[in-house]
């Protein structure tokens, strides 16, 4: 534990998260569209389509069984696409534009006010990811998810939640879910501190089986 102990150092007082949603991360909720499958072991898809500053847009929901399903914003015009962007994760959040001409900020706007309407219509589901994995020290709670994507390569995400102050979150991620930590997407902390603590939560999941070792991926596994 003598490692544990040092990366304490990356939640000093200086240290100053972003606040976000408890929720959103300890839980961590995808969007997904309402819909069903047209064959056995198809992946279910539906479409929910609306209005935006005087446009027709729609949001197209694919959800395999096995894997992270994703939504796609599309804008079609007499049978051609105009642009089509994509949410790989179906949390809410544009990751890129696969076609056409527009910015990743523009497109969030249009997929916000869409999925804001699906919600208000009924058209929206949450869904619990599976592979998730919680422990806890006297100073933290931690949640470890592993994005098996249908689209994108899979990754681990760890959050770090502050008992104390549960709005002091720090989000970390381990692209490709080798064990080693690639990008700190919230918190002021230093990625080899980072990876102290979560090569701790690693180590935990293993000893407990919810962490298990295929090929070269070390992934949280629904037991």
């Amino acid at each position: 534990m003598d490692t544990y102990k040092h990366n304490k150092t990356a939640f000093s007082d200086d240290m100053q998260p972003m606040k976000r949603s408890l929720c959103f991360i300890s839980t961590v909720i995808a969007l997904g569209l309402l819909g069903c499958a047209t064959k056995a072991h198809e992946p279910k898809m539906s479409e929910f389509t609306f209005d935006y500053e005087g446009k027709t847009y729609r949001i197209r929901s694919i959800n395999p069984d096995s894997h992270v399903g994703y939504n796609r914003l599309l804008s079609v015009d007499k049978g051609f696409v105009v642009f089509d962007a994509i949410d790989s994760e179906q949390d809410g959040v544009i990751d890129r534009v696969d076609t056409g001409e527009i910015s990743a900020a523009a497109a969030q706007a249009i997929y916000e006010s869409g999925l804001g309407k699906a919600r208000q219509t009924g058209h929206i589901k949450r869904k619990m990811l599976r592979e998730v994995f919680r422990t806890s020290d006297k100073e933290y709670n931690y949640v470890l998810n592993t994005y098996d994507l249908a689209v994108g390569d899979d990754y681990n995400r760890l959050a770090i939640i502050d008992k104390l102050d549960a709005s002091r979150i720090d989000v970390v991620l381990d692209e490709g879910a080798d064990g080693s930590l690639d990008t700190v997407r919230q918190g002021n902390g230093r990625l080899e501190d980072y990876q102290a603590i979560y090569d701790y939560v690693l180590a935990q999941g293993l000893r407990e089986g919810k962490v298990i070792k295929s090929d070269s991926k070390l992934i949280v596994v629904n037991r």
